[in-house]
């Protein structure tokens, strides 16, 4: 007999019960609080699953301010990150054409 002191013993989950139970909420069939409440587990536990399943599947949503960008905020953000490295690759071609005139000047 285990005495555990008043606590209840940690569940066990497989892996595969637990991408399950995210594919419930990512695939749009329950929503998250619905789900950890059919199945009694902890609400942060179910979120920390989905989290897992987007961050495998690289779909992890971008945060700003606390809520989720939709569909247009992400393509610009994307759009700005390209124009962005763009403009980084141009600066770097412009500050070494400035040092290769300036020593031809020298």
């Amino acid at each position: 007999m285990e005495f555990t002191m008043g606590r209840k013993p940690r569940r066990q989950y497989t892996d595969e019960f637990r991408e399950e139970v995210a594919k419930l909420v990512l695939d749009g069939e329950k929503s998250l609080p619905q789900v950890a409440r059919e199945l009694a587990i902890p609400k942060g536990t179910v979120t920390n699953w989905v989290r897992a399943v987007q961050e495998a599947r690289g779909t992890v949503p971008q945060l700003v301010d606390g809520r989720e960008l939709d569909k247009s905020e992400r393509d610009e953000l994307l759009r700005l990150r390209r124009e962005n490295e763009r403009l980084r690759q141009e600066r770097d071609i412009l500050k070494k054409a400035a040092a290769f005139f300036a020593k031809e000047n020298l």
